[in-house]
């Protein structure tokens, strides 16, 4: 049954987690490379049958690689007479390394649906060279605060910075 099913899914590009079981084949990288992301390659008998060789990938997971997600939100200022909304105007995801301090700029819808993410080996941009807290905001629009009450644009606003 095992080598049924490791045939069937080797057909598709899947390692059978239960025919490394069945050979007693532990991968010297353990967990960081989980199986279910390995992809199956070449799989032979020997001339004489007695010998099965195996070829198959597996991503090696680094550790030291955390993604970061904002959550972006809306704040209101008071500027001069005027209400103003403020947004969060930066990446909404990137990847820090904890080894090297730096950050690698991600540009992926939802990440948090993935399991799997290729980082860049080069642009690791250092923490030093990030722009001041300041530059992470924009002020997007400005009223008038009797406009903005009749218009509703600022109710259920639960943050408001003056």
């Amino acid at each position: 049954m095992i080598l049924k099913e490791a045939d069937r899914g080797w057909k598709h590009g899947e390692l059978h987690a239960p025919l490394l079981d069945y050979f007693n084949i532990t991968l010297p990288c353990g967990d960081s490379c989980p199986l279910r992301h390995a992809r199956a390659g070449k799989c032979v008998l020997s001339d004489v049958k007695d010998k099965i060789f195996m070829d198959f990938t597996s991503p090696v997971i680094n550790e030291t690689l955390v993604l970061l997600e904002a959550d972006p939100y809306r704040l209101l200022m008071r500027k001069d007479k005027q209400s103003c909304t403020v947004r969060y105007n930066c990446p909404e995801n990137l990847v820090y390394s904890l080894t090297n301090q730096c950050i690698y700029e991600m540009n992926i819808d939802q990440p948090s649906k993935h399991d799997l993410l290729i980082v860049p080996q080069r642009a690791c941009k250092p923490t030093s060279n990030l722009p001041d807290s300041s530059n992470y905001f924009l002020v997007d629009s400005c009223v008038i605060p009797d406009d903005a009450l009749r218009y509703g644009s600022f109710d259920n606003c639960s943050a408001v910075v003056f």
